[in-house]
């Protein structure tokens, strides 16, 4: 996996054209967006249920 990014590292210091590494950077930063994403999904899939005293508990819980 490092080989490759070593290989995109060096072709990208190589794009002399502004308009063409404005594409690789959106596209990277898109990518980490993503990965973010993700990331934070699985958190929330982790996290306990929300506390007794929320509202939608306490709906749930009225109802009864």
């Amino acid at each position: 996996m490092s080989d490759v990014r070593e290989e995109l590292k060096k072709e990208v210091c190589g794009i002399e054209d502004a308009a063409a590494l404005g594409k690789v950077e959106a596209f990277v930063l898109g990518m980490k967006a993503e990965k973010a994403i993700a990331e934070r999904a699985d958190r929330e899939e982790l996290k306990p249920p929300s506390s007794p005293s929320s509202p939608e508990k306490k709906r749930k819980t009225h109802a009864d």
